[in-house]
């Protein structure tokens, strides 16, 4: 009985099963090795043919049993033979050359591949292979003629593009990387994983050269666009477009591509992670609200998803409901820490130090002190009026930003830093780190009108204090405490009619009631000979906010 290549393949695997006396548990085996299995071809003539075959499949089955006894040189070596003595079976040659590539055995690799791309049936994908192995072993050029010739086959072939960008990169061949990419970009019919490909690898030469971005990013758009277009229900093609738009910052396109995702696995977690992710990346807080709330409806006690919906609420300045869900999250879960900054922050958004304070003791109790837990808590004590305390904490975070987050260094933390020893009378000290926000921020309009101001009030150098507070109000020429400053100023150069009108406009621009604009009106009105003006005002400062000094100054107005 003559047996065809299935029959024999069969009894060599079971023979080889027999021989080590396993069972033929074809699960256990799979996981180990995935070759596909040769497809069935009709009975050959030709004796040498048929005899070439069989070796290749008692090697193959060899190769198994091996496998199966965990030796797994042995089995490579067999699996290599069997490969090496029928190359036209592009299957097992394929993925013993992927596995001598991983072991980075590329001279076998290469000997194997040049057997099999021998053939004249031999597809884009062998000398794709071929190009990988040659480049692993530094043959570059023959890499570059190897991965010329699968594109020669096939030119909508990813690899080959691949290794192509990869060695022109590593030889630092950045134009004809890009010479390759343009003419890739010209093929057309392609999937939308082929262009999603090119569109990675653009993004691949913008890592390694960060000054290509500008000038590639609308080529990697026109790509990530057209695969778009071509609406696949590839999960892989779909999660890689979506990271790719993410890499350029396109937030609702990716979220797009999450999305379709999402249609076609509504149960991945991880999708609906990411996908929530970028909603909230590209501004759509809604949609990530609704995905949120989808979660907290299957598992309510979700920190993180209290925590988000918190987050949510917080930007929407919805900052009882910001309460609310920060408040479960730290319930839900004591060690994230975050939540007790973020909690803290929205108590002090609704005017409750005190809750903001507790908040803040419970992390100090809890936590090691860092950067934010000491800012937060500077800002805290500030608004209780507590300013040594205030300057305390400030002082803490920024020695933890020096020794460990110097990027949070900022122009707006000098900021702080000077207005809090101003208001401990520190006012070199602050001086000081005013200068340097503004040194860093030339444009900083509450730096500069603070100093500005602050000097005017101690009679210093009042020309340099007005060149600021006018650079303050030309940045925001419709807020009142800039304003109330450019007015304080002229009136202490003795201008007082002009300081009246700019006095008058900060009023009109006054969103809250503020006792200093009232008393700094009836101060002028006062130099202007308008005393009953200055009793209105003085008395409107004192219903805000009690103070000796404006009373002595309305008790010394003649009745």
């Amino acid at each position: 009985m003559r047996l065809n290549q299935s029959s024999i393949w069969a009894t060599l695997l079971a023979g080889g099963l027999l021989f080590v006396g396993c069972a033929t548990d074809e699960t256990a085996y799979l996981p180990k090795f995935k070759p596909v299995q040769p497809v069935e071809v009709a009975p050959t003539r030709d004796a040498e043919e048929l005899e070439r075959r069989i070796q290749a499949m008692a090697h193959f089955g060899a190769g198994v049993s091996y496998e199966l006894r965990g030796e797994q040189a042995k089995a490579q070596e067999e699996f290599y033979q069997a490969a090496m003595a029928d190359s036209t079976n592009e299957p097992v040659v394929v993925e013993v050359a992927r596995r001598l590539i991983r072991q980075k055995d590329s001279d076998r690799a290469i000997s194997l591949l040049i057997q099999a791309t021998g053939n004249s049936k031999a597809s884009a994908n062998l000398y794709a292979l071929l190009g990988v192995a040659y480049a692993q072993a530094g043959k570059q050029e023959l890499a570059i003629l190897a991965s010329d010739s699968a594109l020669q086959k096939n030119p909508k072939l990813p690899q080959a593009y691949q290794n192509l960008i990869q060695i022109y990169l590593q030889n630092e061949r950045l134009p004809e990387a890009l010479k390759v990419l343009a003419k890739a970009s010209q093929q057309k019919g392609g999937d939308a994983g082929f262009y999603t490909s090119l569109a990675e690898l653009y993004l691949a030469i913008t890592r390694a050269h960060p000054t290509e971005m500008d000038r590639l990013h609308p080529r990697i758009l026109t790509l990530l666009a057209e695969a778009k277009r071509l609406n696949t229900d590839s999960a892989a093609v779909l999660q890689r477009m979506g990271e790719a738009f993410r890499s350029l910052g396109e937030f609702a396109q990716a979220a797009e591509a999450y999305a379709r995702m999402q249609v076609l696995f509504p149960g991945n977690p991880q999708v609906r992670e990411r996908l929530t992710e970028l909603y909230l990346q590209s501004g759509n807080r809604k949609k990530a609200a609704e995905l949120i709330e989808e979660l907290l409806r299957d598992f309510p006690a979700n920190p993180q998803g209290n925590y988000l919906l918190g987050l949510i609420a917080a930007d929407e300045k919805q900052f009882a409901r910001a309460v609310e869900f920060l408040s479960k999250a730290v319930l839900l879960d004591p060690e994230m820490e975050t939540a007790y900054h973020e909690l803290a922050s929205m108590q002090l958004a609704l005017e409750k130090p005190q809750e903001a304070l507790a908040t803040l003791d419970k992390a100090r109790a809890r936590f090691r002190s860092n950067f934010i837990l000491e800012f937060y808590s500077s800002l805290v004590q500030s608004r209780l009026k507590d300013y040594p305390k205030a300057l305390r904490h400030l002082v803490a975070a920024e020695t933890h930003a020096r020794a460990t987050e110097p990027q949070r260094l900022t122009p707006q933390f000098y900021f702080q830093l000077g207005a809090t020893l101003e208001r401990n009378k520190n006012h070199a000290e602050a001086e000081k780190y005013f200068l340097l926000a503004i040194k860093q921020l030339p444009d900083f309009a509450d730096a500069l009108n603070y100093l500005g101001y602050m000097w005017v009030e101690r009679g210093e150098r009042m020309d340099e204090a007005k060149l600021m507070i006018e650079k303050a109000v030309k940045a925001e020429p419709t807020n009142a405490a800039f304003l109330d400053s450019m007015a304080w100023v002229l009136f202490k150069l003795g201008r007082a009619r002009e300081a009246l009108d700019w006095q008058l406009r900060a009023l009109k621009h006054l969103k809250e009631p503020d006792a200093t604009l009232h008393e700094h009106l009836g101060d002028i009105y006062l130099s202007l000979k308008q005393p009953s003006k200055s009793r209105e005002h003085w008395r409107k400062s004192l219903a805000i906010e009690t103070n000796a000094e404006i009373q002595k100054k309305l008790d010394a107005l003649p009745k």
